[in-house]
């Protein structure tokens, strides 16, 4: 039995982080916009061809260390949770706080500033198949 996407929203929002980020914008971080865009949109597109239901998509986080986008897709009975990082650094804290919270029952696989959070250990063929799309 699916567990709706809705269900994986208290996951999110630990995820997001609570700490406050200073009011200013970079030039650098408005140009990355439009790639941080593109890339989460293709891999949006990869996600739903290979047959999962995919929501979410790029975010405007309240924290610094918070997710730059974030898709969910429901796997099995499992929600995962893709997140998009300004950068590898953010995303090794956010990998961090998310170990905690998910403990020795989900897994967590990191390339550079992507992260795709399990709740529980996937199905090697599974895994392969966002891994594949996710880290593209």
């Amino acid at each position: 039995m699916r567990r709706p996407i809705a269900g994986t929203l208290a996951l999110l929002v630990l995820l997001a982080g609570c700490g406050g980020g200073d009011d200013t914008t970079s030039t650098e971080s408005a140009g990355s916009d439009a790639l941080a865009s593109a890339r989460v949109e293709e891999a949006r597109a990869c996600l739903a061809k290979a047959g999962f239901e995919v929501v979410g998509g790029v975010s405007d986080p309240v924290a610094d260390n918070a997710p730059d986008a974030e898709l969910v897709l429901s796997v099995g009975n499992d929600q995962v949770f893709v997140a998009f990082y300004r950068d590898s650094e953010t995303a090794a804290e956010g990998e961090e706080r998310v170990r905690e919270t998910i403990g020795s029952t989900g897994l967590i696989d990191r390339e550079g500033s992507v992260t795709v959070i399990w709740g529980t250990k996937p199905d090697a063929g599974d895994r392969v198949a966002v891994a594949g799309c996710a880290f593209a």
